[in-house]
């Protein structure tokens, strides 16, 4: 992933542009999902975004620079000074497209009996930013490894393949489930099914961790046993 020089479309937005690149650019690199390319690799797509107008798409130019310096998707923001909107977006280096965007708008402050909304706040750009990579880069599925834990006819505690590096803590819930495939049409189509939820009850290092199963320990054991491939992720509330 590589990120592109963020923009506003004012003078007195550039500063503020400067800012939440280093805001965005802090809370990708502590994300253990994202790799970052380093900007020295970078100045060859930089100078092709400078004469790009579109927001719906980047140039061939850019999308063969990106894929030459291999960056799979370009980050992008935009600052309109103007109505103190942060925009920010991802690209898909692939086919050049739009891959998403979000934006978010600065407070409503009253002085003097005068309503304005002032720049968006480095808190309100964190939080812009989780929730952006939450939305168009999820965690991919962690896979359990065995049982730790269970008794003749069900698990108790399972070792899963997702640590630090994944943001799992102590505490937070998964649902454990397998992939099915099925035909339709004469059309093979995966679909997930829920085999049951568990917590997290350690963490084992940036690879690691303990799930204490809750629910499905029966189904599980059944599924292991028959060298069904069983995978985890953040529970749907």
């Amino acid at each position: 992933m590589a990120i592109l020089p963020f923009s506003a479309n004012a003078s007195g937005g550039v500063l503020f542009a400067s800012d939440a690149q280093k805001v965005v650019r802090n809370v990708l690199a502590a994300d253990a999902r994202i790799t970052l390319l380093e900007r020295a690799n970078k100045k060859a797509v930089i100078r092709e975004l400078e004469y790009q107008k579109s927001e719906e798409f980047i140039d061939g130019t850019i999308v063969e620079q990106g894929k030459a310096i291999g960056a799979r998707y370009l980050i992008n923001g935009t600052f309109d000074v103007k109505n103190k909107v942060f925009t920010l977006k991802a690209y898909d280096v692939s086919n050049g497209l739009l891959l998403g965007a979000l934006n978010v708008k600065g407070e409503k402050v009253v002085k003097n009996g005068v309503s304005r909304n002032i720049f968006p706040t480095r808190a309100q750009i964190t939080k812009l930013t989780a929730s952006f990579i939450e939305k168009y880069f999820p965690k991919p599925p962690v896979i359990v490894v065995r049982p730790t834990k269970a008794s003749d006819s069900k698990v108790k505690e399972l070792l899963i393949a997702g640590g630090l590096k994944f943001n799992l803590k102590k505490g937070i819930k998964l649902e454990i489930f397998v992939v099915k495939d099925e035909i339709v049409q004469g059309e093979s189509i995966q679909r997930t099914e829920l085999v049951g939820t568990g917590t997290v009850s350690i963490v084992e290092g940036d690879h690691f961790s303990r799930l204490k199963v809750e629910s499905g320990g029966r189904q599980i054991k059944e599924l292991l046993d028959n060298k069904e491939e069983l995978l985890c992720r953040n529970k749907i509330n």
